[in-house]
């Protein structure tokens, strides 16, 4: 991982034997931007632009490939029930791990974020990459390392590409079908979604070839061009020629025991493989290591930042943490790494100007003429890509902070939301770039970028947390589906299964209530003909309730009670005994009949001998 800004130089066009104009369209504009945007007459002085650029490249790319990670948050309910949302768009079903739709997600169900151990090794083993492609470059050939490596990314970067790709042009169609509005107002109606069902045909109903559904009298009218009688004739026709034109049967109706799997796409690949294959081949074409009939002396640069583009996007979509202690764990470790790498040894420095290949973001300086070489501010993607995984949950937490603030509603991707953390991170994360160029310029030595990010950001989005009143909340917050561990439910399982077949055992702190029985027992016995019920409360917990009820007839003047925890489920009693009729007045609710009952069944059960009232089974 590049840690560094820099300044290094880039070929020139000396040694170029052709003329410019013969130079492909491509290598032209390479050298004719710089010249462009630095002009001679500027007041702007060409750090300065430079910087912009680079903060501007940066902060876009962070931005992006966070948006890139929102998908619906667990405290949000389904799109689909809200379809008549103005902000409902069919992707917003895509991306999430709340939509099951086969085997393979739900065997890695919450596993795609990083936890704990992840953080832990990261800095190491980032260290460790560094230590050895360090050793490698001063015992074997550079070229030869140059050259495996952009053969490895030329293998490699196809689902990198078109991942990046695809997000832009499903972001792009989603909000340009809302612009539009009308018959476009979705993005189905730009890439319209199709459905491919596989099923095993168990009724052997259809011969074997292409079976289309489709309309005889649109076919007869709009493509044969005939008339209404002439359609009748040709019905007459095909019934008298025994000929039976057959219909594919409807796909909700297939059992589901003969349909083996679906596939729901659309045309986006037909956009995103071509866009991903140009790219890939430009950078075999433009790249003087991979490709010997490219005659200037290094990757073109465009297409060398158009792939090292590409890669941060993903980087940040696919590295994802559920917690923010996790990302302010690993961007600690990393500002520490920085430090050591840059200032410490020359290790970082020598691999990142010393490998040609796209893992840096590289801006040009013009020269002073056309035949000298370009100069180039070198950032490297570790100083994108490491704090865009924080700025992007910081995003995610504002979607979830405002489904919080409004429960049961629906997410849409285009739903207006604020987003005080996530324009905390990208403000925060600006100034520790800005830093970091500005001590780049005064030192005129390279500077770890980290070192003035992470406080930025880390700070940034604490004082945030503080100021709103939400740190706590910010701190616990989980973005992540807990995987299924089967132990845990096993354990589980077993202890509920323990609580139904054991007697209830009260805890140590409940030992009183034994005590309280043996007394109200005691007491009981000794006055069989009234009961004082404020001298057993005495004795009582509080958290033990009381309750009287009046005496049935006039004949026999004793109050009665209730011994329990709250709940009268907990004093039922197998016995059979003699139901008494109880006077009440009439009330619908059957929840009231049935305490009433209850309550009387308890009354006889107090009325019983203390031995048989607490049996050693009850």
């Amino acid at each position: 991982m590049d840690n560094i800004t820099d300044t290094i130089a880039a070929p020139s066009l000396e040694n170029i034997t052709f003329a410019f104009s013969n130079l492909s369209y491509i290598d032209q504009l390479a050298y004719i931007i710089p010249h462009k945007i630095y002009l001679k007459d500027s007041p702007i002085i060409p750090e300065v632009i430079n910087g912009a650029l680079i903060l501007l490249v940066s902060i876009a790319i962070v931005i992006v490939g966070s948006y890139s990670t929102v998908s619906r948050p667990s405290n949000s309910e389904d799109p689909r029930l809200d379809r008549k949302s103005p902000y409902w768009d069919p992707s917003d079903v895509d991306n999430t791990e709340h939509f099951v739709a086969n085997k393979m997600q739900l065997y890695t169900l919450g596993g795609q974020n990083l936890g704990l151990v992840h953080v832990l090794l990261m800095p190491l083993s980032t260290a460790g990459t560094l230590y050895f492609l360090n050793y490698v470059m001063n015992n074997w050939n550079i070229d030869d390392i140059n050259l495996w490596l952009n053969r490895y990314i030329l293998a490699v970067s196809l689902f990198s590409i078109y991942g990046s790709l695809e997000y832009v042009l499903v972001a792009s169609s989603r909000k340009l079908s809302k612009l539009l509005g009308g018959p476009l107002s979705n993005s189905s109606n730009l890439f319209c979604r199709y459905r491919l069902t596989l099923t095993a045909d168990k009724d052997d109903n259809f011969p074997l070839g292409r079976l289309e559904n489709f309309d005889e009298d649109e076919f007869v009218e709009k493509e044969l061009k005939k008339d209404p009688k002439w359609n009748e004739a040709f019905q007459k026709y095909l019934s008298e020629e025994k000929i039976e034109i057959l219909r594919p049967t409807s796909v909700r109706i297939i059992p589901k025991v003969t349909e083996n799997t679906n596939w729901i796409f659309d045309l986006k690949p037909a956009v995103i493989l071509p866009l991903t294959i140009g790219l890939i081949y430009s950078f075999y074409k433009y790249n003087p290591i991979l490709n010997s009939e490219y005659n200037m002396n290094d990757i073109n640069w465009l297409v060398l930042d158009s792939m090292a583009i590409n890669f941060a996007i993903f980087g940040i979509q696919k590295i994802k943490f559920g917690q923010f202690k996790y990302g302010f764990l690993l961007l600690s470790g990393l500002f520490f790494y920085d430090i050591y790498f840059v200032f410490g040894t020359e290790i970082m420095e020598k691999v990142a100007t010393g490998l040609n290949i796209p893992m840096k973001i590289l801006l040009p300086h013009p020269g002073s003429s056309w035949g000298e070489p370009l100069k180039f501010s070198l950032l490297g993607l570790g100083d994108i890509i490491v704090p865009g995984t924080v700025a992007s949950l910081s995003l995610r937490f504002d979607v979830y902070r405002h489904h919080q603030k409004n429960p049961s509603t629906a997410f849409h991707y285009l739903t207006p939301i604020a987003k005080p953390y996530f324009t905390a991170a990208i403000v925060s994360y600006f100034i520790g770039l800005a830093a970091t160029l500005v001590m780049l310029n005064i030192f005129r030595v390279g500077q770890p970028a980290l070192l003035y990010i992470v406080p930025s950001l880390l700070g940034g989005i604490t004082i945030t947390g503080l100021a709103r009143r939400e740190f706590t909340e910010l701190w616990e917050f989980k973005d992540e589906i807990k995987q299924f561990d089967e132990k845990d439910f096993e354990n589980e399982n077993e202890n509920y299964i323990e609580e139904e077949d054991e007697d209830y055992i009260l805890n140590e702190d409940e030992a009183s209530f034994d005590d309280w029985v043996d007394q109200v027992e005691l007491e009981r016995a000794g006055s069989e003909d009234e009961t004082d019920l404020d001298e057993f409360r005495k004795f009582a917990p509080k958290r033990y309730t009381a309750e009287d009820f009046g005496p049935d007839d006039e004949e026999e003047d004793d109050d009665t009670f209730v011994i329990g925890e709250g709940s009268d489920d907990e004093l039922d009693d197998d016995d059979d005994i003699e139901e008494e009729e109880v006077e009440y007045e009439e009330d619908d609710d059957e929840a009231v009949i049935e305490v009433l009952e209850e309550l009387q069944v308890i009354r006889e059960d107090l009325n019983r001998q203390p031995q048989r009232w607490y049996s050693d089974e009850e």
